[in-house]
This record gives C-alpha cells, structure tokens and sequence, in this order.
C-alpha cells in the first residue's frame, strides 16, 4: 500500500466513523428484554356476567390459551386450556354501558386466589377446628346424596334447609324448584347488606316486592336519605351513568342532588348540598320536607297507598312541622322549608332511600315515609321518578327462620352467615344442632 492509498483509507475511515456518531444506535439494538405488559398469544373475549353483587353487570372476560399446571387425583400434570386474564365491561350493556366498578375489576382474582378450593373437603376433625382432609368428587357427592336418599326413605324431607346468598336470575328458581319436588321448605335468601325492608316497604306502599328502578338520567332532583348509590347500594355503576347524564346530559339544566345522612358517604361527597341528620331520624326529616309542601300546597296531596301506610298524613303531618323536626334531626326548619320548596319546584323529583337508614330498628317507618314523599311529589311510574319492573315473587324467605333452624341437612350456597349475622341471631347456636352441612363455596369461610 502507497502512501495516496492510505491517506484515502484514512479519510474515508474517519468520515464513516463521524457520519455513524451522528445517528441513534440505540435504535439499532435488539431487544433481548420483552415488554412487561405484553401477554403473548391470542386474545378472545367472552360475554359474561359479574359475580361480585347482585347487579350482575354485563362483561367481557379477555381469555388466552395456556399450558397450565393442574393436579387430578393426586397426579400433577399440564393441561392445554383457556384462562380467563381480565375483566371489562360490555360496551353493549344498556344498564351499564361498559362500566365496571372496581370490586368487578377485581373479581378476577377470585379465579386464581391461593386459598381457592379445587376440590372437594371433608371435615376431620371438631366442627369448628378448621380441619379438613380432602375427598374425590364421587365420595363427596355419594356422601350428600345418601344424606339425602335417608331423608327421603324416613318421610323427612322437611329436615332439609337450603341457605343462599341473594341470587338474581334463575338459579334460585331452579333451586327452590328442586327443594319443592324433594318435598322440603322454600330456600333461606341471607343478605348482609340487606335490603329487605325497603322492599317490604314498597310491597305496602306500592305493592312491589323489590328495589325500584330510579331514573336518575331524567330527574331534576334528586333528594337520597342515606342511600350511597354512587358507591356500593343497588347497583352504582349504572347509577353512575345515569347520575353523569342527569348533571351533564341536559344543556341547559344541570340536575341536583341533596344527601340526607348522619355520616357522609362518596354519593354525600358529591352531593351539592349534603344535610347531616341524626342516626334513625330520616324518615322524619322526609315528612318534614311533606308537611311544609302539603302545608303550602306546593303540590297536590296524596291520597293513595303510600300515604295511607303514615300515620297522620290525612291531617296535614301536624307533628311534624319545620320547628319540631328540628329539635328531633337537627336540621334547621330554614334549611328544612328551602329544601321542600326547592323539591316541589325543580321537576321531575326523586327520594330514594336505602342503607344505614332502612338498617335502623324504624327503618320500615323510614322507607314507607320516603314512598309517601315520592308520592306526593308524583315520582311514582313517572320519567324521572321511580319504576317497578315486571318480575316473579319471590322463592326464597329471609334469614329470620335462621334462630329456630331445626334442620338434620343444611346446604350452604356461597352464603356466610356466621361472619354477616349479628350475634343476637344466635346463628351458632342454630348451626350446632344440624347434625350435617354441606357448604358449596369455593373458599373456607367462617360458616364452613
């Protein structure tokens, strides 16, 4: 090599070397570390329900086909399947709209809890002591059905109870189905949360035994007494699209809400005016609110059912007039005379009630005393007001036969009655004399 031919190598050399330190060599590396929200596969999504109340909003279930790890019969081995990775909602719900609340978020994880029971136990030790061995499916179905055959061959059949928490399809149908040919009592329906006596109030108000339908989208006012409908009573997520509609659905007319309640909720947090009334007194805070609208004639009296079930109302509510509610709730009577007047002038108007209020040893005083204000207000079966929906009686009784269980075969269906009944149901008690259970859950709870 010359000395010309070296020169030339050198330039061209160092000019490469200053043309490539002007790009992005990062951008050249392979990526060894994939990215850590990237699932690799196929993704499908199936329509389902939510299992996490009773709402049962409508979801989609994101699947993906894996290798996983199963154990049958002792013998470990990997089985190619399907498993679900996440819930959303169903943008083709008409009740949610593809909401889902975060307790529904979070219910996939019921799947792969560390605790969940993959198959079935029998108990080895003391009731109570927790201790369980496991069992095949056949002996532990051969062992309930035997239970069941030696009720059947001594005329007993009324010896079998059935507890479940609330069901709202046709599972509970089905069940008190079978528990009516097996010739045995109407399944026991355990709420926790209850909401038992709101519906017996609408029976004697309106002659519907369930929760109303609120149409929230469409009123003008919305007027709650305790019920957290924006965070965990009926079902928050489809009143959560409703309640955007009514406060950003109208030009022109942005809806209000006033939440009555001794302890402020998340629907009393974002309430435009949230009115602090003594525990157990909301129902009279509501005939307050009747008393200055029927004192005024603000609006029509009532005169149907609602009205009926209260004491006094065909006299004007005389015992409840703005001063004395006062002293009994602690909300001034100004407020109180505002309030009322505001209620009978933005149309439509609503008063819902639910939660710690009905939960009060008056709670039926309470509801009933809502329904005759939302009667007096003409919410009933009316756009912006209260619906009742078409529906079946009801199958099952409530949890009250619970202190007198008589039972020799008590079936448990998701229902955990020892951790959500107070103790003066004596659940226990009525547990211990029930010579066999059969729980159908899939985690060991207090009652199991």
């Amino acid at each position: 090599m010359d000395r010309r031919d070296f020169i030339k190598l050198t330039a061209i050399t160092g000019t490469s070397a200053t043309l490539a330190s002007c790009g992005n060599p990062e951008h050249q590396l392979i990526r060894f570390v994939p990215d850590e929200d990237l699932v690799p596969g196929v993704a499908e999504f199936k329509p389902s329900v939510c299992p996490a109340c009773a709402a049962g909003c409508s979801v989609n279930v994101r699947v993906m086909d894996a290798d996983v790890e199963t154990v049958r019969n002792g013998q470990a081995g990997v089985v190619a399947m399907s498993v679900a990775k996440k819930l959303e909602g169903n943008p083709k719900d008409p009740i949610s709209q593809g909401g889902l609340c975060a307790r529904g978020q979070a219910s996939i994880q019921i799947t792969y809890h560390p605790d969940r029971l993959t198959q079935p136990m029998k108990r080895s030790g003391p009731r109570g002591s927790g201790l369980f061995t496991p069992v095949s499916w056949d002996e532990a179905i051969g062992e309930l059905a035997s239970r069941l055959d030696a009720l059947a061959a001594a005329g007993d059949q009324k010896s079998l109870a059935y507890i479940t928490r609330p069901r709202r399809s046709r599972r509970l149908a089905l069940v008190a189905e079978f528990l009516g040919r097996f010739g045995a009592p109407p399944p026991i329906e355990f709420e926790a949360m209850g909401d038992e006596i709101v519906r017996r109030a609408n029976a004697i108000s309106f002659g519907h035994h369930q929760l109303p339908t609120i149409d929230l989208a469409r009123s003008r006012f919305v007027m709650s007494f305790g019920a957290d409908f924006l965070g965990t009573w009926n079902s928050p997520v489809a009143q959560s699209v409703a309640y955007g509609l009514m406060r950003q659905g109208h030009p022109q007319q942005r809806g209000k809400l006033v939440q009555v309640e001794p302890r402020m909720s998340l629907t009393g947090a974002n309430a435009d005016e949230w009115v602090p009334a003594k525990p157990g007194t909301e129902g009279i805070v509501a005939l307050g609110l009747a008393n200055v609208i029927v004192t005024n004639k603000l609006r029509p009296a009532a005169g149907g059912r609602a009205a009926a079930a209260i004491e006094g109302w065909s006299s004007g509510l005389a015992d409840y007039a703005p001063a004395r509610v006062e002293q009994m709730t602690g909300v001034p009577a100004k407020r109180l005379e505002r309030l009322a007047r505001e209620l009978a002038e933005f149309r439509p108007a609503v008063a819902i009630v639910g939660g710690a209020p009905a939960a009060q040893t008056n709670g039926l005083f309470t509801a009933l005393a809502v329904n005759a204000l939302n009667d007096l207000l003409g919410a009933v079966e009316q756009p912006g007001g209260i619906f009742f929906t078409p529906g079946v009686e009801p199958v099952a009784v409530k949890a009250a036969p619970l202190q007198s269980l008589s039972a020799k075969v008590l079936l448990l269906d998701d229902a955990n009655p020892m951790f959500g009944a107070p103790k003066s149901m004596k659940v226990r008690e009525a547990l211990d004399r029930v010579p066999f259970i059969a729980s159908f859950g899939s985690f060991i709870d207090d009652t199991s």
